[in-house]
């Protein structure tokens, strides 16, 4: 009765004014680094933590003002440093985390792999998420509910998007070139206008079609070039990222609608949709023997050529298991340093880090992996960055009318 009768007095105790933020919004395609997909405002909530943690004794999270100026990535506060030391910060923790990604990526798939257990890595990639996003989700207060839970087979079905997008990009690598898949899944506006032209009969100005010509320009003469110099190229790789594609389009698009629809938190909402997308992967994993294979691959010493070679192994199982861990983690801290640019800075700011970023990654594929660059390819990744160097600053400029205009009503920080 004692412990009710605190329960109803704490629950009855109105907030102080004092508003919470999440931290961070980790996002998915990783592979090209990209900002959030994950959008949605900030929600208010408890000043003091759950009453099952006053209860409890455990200490809550502590809350965080609604400030503007106030900056959190990884669980660290920012906010004393100078704009031009976060940006720097959180811009170097982009381009550190998401390259690094991007090297280990290649050299996992294609030269630890062989470009086989595609699933596997799915999985690992999914586990290592989950842990982190868990991570996130203990050091950030908890939202006041006000709309309900979200359902769980919307959660399902989301996840099982995630879960083919990351299938379909890491299925695709066995078909494609590294630079040829960056490329590809960084052309999502391509398919994008098509469709809307095609199918809804949308109008695009002048200029907008002037940007998506010059890139599919570039994308058709890096590809021809691969086509004709690579031996790891094959037409079924590209509808594959075309898939891919589609489902995080479809995905983006449900995300912002569930977390606007159900109040639901940034980090539980990433948290659910990745353990979900984890145990779902895992169950085709081991249905489809990958699980059984990529264990015993992680186990055995060398490369999946030397293994199948019979020769002297250069790799030990723990210098794999390490290499994976980091593949698992650098994505996902890259995408929140991503994150905290949109939200702090600008849509503009990230664009043009994450293209940067994409045009550095490209031409430190060609420098550490071996494989023939000829001027074709040169020609067609310069017309493919220009464009999507321009797209960038375009949607960017968008983006930040949209973010202030909504600044009020939402309460994002700028």
């Amino acid at each position: 009765a004692a412990a009710s009768s605190v329960v109803r007095r704490l629950s009855s105790v109105e907030p102080d004014g004092a508003r919470a933020e999440t931290e961070l919004r980790p996002l998915v395609d990783a592979e090209a680094g990209g900002a959030g997909v994950f959008g949605g405002a900030p929600l208010p909530l408890e000043p003091g933590g759950s009453v099952a943690a006053v209860l409890s004794g455990a200490a809550p999270p502590p809350a965080i003002p609604a400030d503007p100026d106030r900056l959190f990535v990884m669980g660290c506060d920012l906010s004393h440093l100078s704009p031009a030391v976060q940006f720097a910060t959180c811009s170097g923790g982009v381009f550190a985390f998401t390259l690094v990604y991007g090297y280990l990526q290649e050299l996992i798939v294609v030269t630890l792999c062989g470009r086989k257990l595609s699933l596997f890595l799915a999985t690992v990639q999914f586990g290592g998420y989950a842990i982190w996003s868990a991570w996130l989700r203990h050091l950030s207060p908890r939202p006041v509910r006000t709309k309900g839970r979200v359902p769980m087979a919307r959660y399902l079905r989301l996840s099982l998007l995630r879960a083919f997008d990351l299938g379909f990009t890491n299925l695709a690598m066995a078909h494609l070139n590294y630079p040829a898949k960056t490329m590809i899944k960084s052309s999502r506006v391509v398919f994008t206008m098509a469709a809307g032209a095609i199918g809804q009969k949308k109008r695009y100005s002048v200029a907008e079609y002037v940007t998506v010509c010059l890139m599919a320009a570039g994308l058709v003469i890096f590809m021809n070039a691969d086509a004709k110099t690579s031996a790891i190229f094959a037409p079924i790789g590209i509808f594959m990222l075309i898939a891919s594609l589609c489902c995080d389009a479809v995905l983006s698009t449900n995300s912002e609608q569930i977390m606007k629809t159900y109040d639901v938190g940034q980090d539980e909402f990433i948290f659910n949709l990745y353990t979900i997308a984890l145990v779902s992967m895992g169950t085709v994993t081991i249905l489809s023997g990958d699980m059984a294979h990529g264990l015993s691959f992680l186990l055995t010493p060398g490369t999946m050529a030397e293994i199948e070679a019979g020769s002297h192994p250069t790799w030990s199982p723990l210098g794999k298991a390490v290499a994976l861990a980091a593949f698992a983690s650098t994505g996902f801290f890259g995408s929140s340093f991503a994150g905290a640019i949109t939200r702090r800075f600008s849509a503009l700011a990230m664009s043009i880090v994450s293209t940067t970023r994409k045009a550095t990654t490209l031409f430190l594929s060609f420098a550490f992996f071996p494989k023939e660059c000829t001027p074709q390819h040169m020609l067609g990744m310069v017309l493919f960055m220009v464009a999507l160097f321009v797209k960038s600053l375009r949607a960017g400029r968008k983006g930040m009318k949209m973010v202030k205009s909504s600044a009020a009503l939402t309460e994002l920080p700028r």
